[in-house]
Formats: structure tokens, C-alpha cells, sequence
């Protein structure tokens, strides 16, 4: 079974600052890296049923769960941001094939170039993150086949 690299000796310390700015009271649970891509994602676990994910490139933070994102859209009813699309598409797809996140807490930093390269990494990342959760096994290709199906059916399905 393939894995993300979870080596904290190479994290971006903008991500670990970032981390614990928003989660001052706790450690991150899961770290993964994308497969091949420079894009970190720490993470801490809860029962909310949300979604929080902040992006330390682009100062940014979006809340959903799985029905609002269904409407592309956050916990306060407004447009999901384009950057947050991929990671709300994985949740939904992956969440119709019962693999399931009770609530997270998620920062996501690394050098990878913010744009849709970015985007597709984060819900390479989000797919890693729901399999590892669910303890199910996986591949880096099943990742990125996982972020294709999003982008196929959620990102681009208007």
C-alpha cells in the first residue's frame, strides 16, 4: 500500500504556524503530502460534521459539510469558493461510496503554485485523507483518479 509521506522534518513551517494559530489547544492527527506534488495538508479530527479547510497560500478558510457542499455551497449559504471545489467534490463522491469523515479541521500549505494545479492537488489530498480516516487501502493513482471523478462530476458539472 502506498502512502503520503509523512516526514514533519519537511513541512513548510508556515502550515505548522498556521495549524496552530486556528487549533491552538491540540496537535494535528493526520499530515499527508500529496503524491509527487509539494502540498501538505495537517489535519485534526472531530464529530461537527463540517468541514473547515484553510488554504495558507491564499489566506483563505471555507466551512461545508456533505449536504451543502451537494449545492456547492458553504455552512452560511454562500457560493463555495472556486479554490475548496476539488477537496467538497472528493468529500461528496467519496461519502456516496460510504467512506466518511465525521468533521475536520484542515490547513493546507506547501510551494505548489496556487491555480487549478493546486486545486486538483487539494482534493488528491482530501481523497488521501478520507481513505486513510476510513482505513482503506489505496494507491497514489486511485488518489488522482478519485480527484479526476470530481473534477469530471463536480467541479465542471455546473
Amino acid at each position: 500500500m502506498d502512502t503520503p509521506t509523512a516526514t514533519t522534518n519537511l513541512l513548510p513551517l508556515r502550515l505548522l504556524v498556521q495549524f496552530q494559530q486556528r487549533c491552538p489547544d491540540t496537535e494535528p492527527e493526520l499530515v499527508l503530502q500529496a503524491p509527487g506534488r509539494d502540498l501538505w495538508m495537517m489535519a485534526t479530527l472531530n464529530t461537527s460534521g463540517r468541514v473547515a479547510l484553510a488554504s495558507v497560500e491564499l489566506n483563505a478558510r471555507t466551512v461545508f459539510n456533505a449536504h451543502t457542499a451537494r449545492y456547492k455551497r458553504t455552512m452560511l449559504h454562500r457560493p463555495l469558493p472556486k479554490w475548496s471545489r476539488y477537496a467538497a467534490g472528493v468529500l461528496i463522491s467519496l461519502d456516496d461510496s460510504n467512506l466518511t469523515v465525521s468533521g475536520l479541521i484542515a490547513v493546507v500549505g506547501g510551494d505548489e503554485p496556487v491555480g487549478p494545479r493546486y486545486e486538483y492537488t487539494l482534493g488528491v489530498l482530501m481523497a488521501g485523507l478520507i481513505h486513510t480516516v476510513n482505513q482503506q487501502s489505496f494507491t497514489h493513482s486511485k488518489l488522482f483518479e478519485i480527484a479526476d471523478r470530481a473534477r469530471r462530476d463536480y467541479v465542471e458539472n455546473r
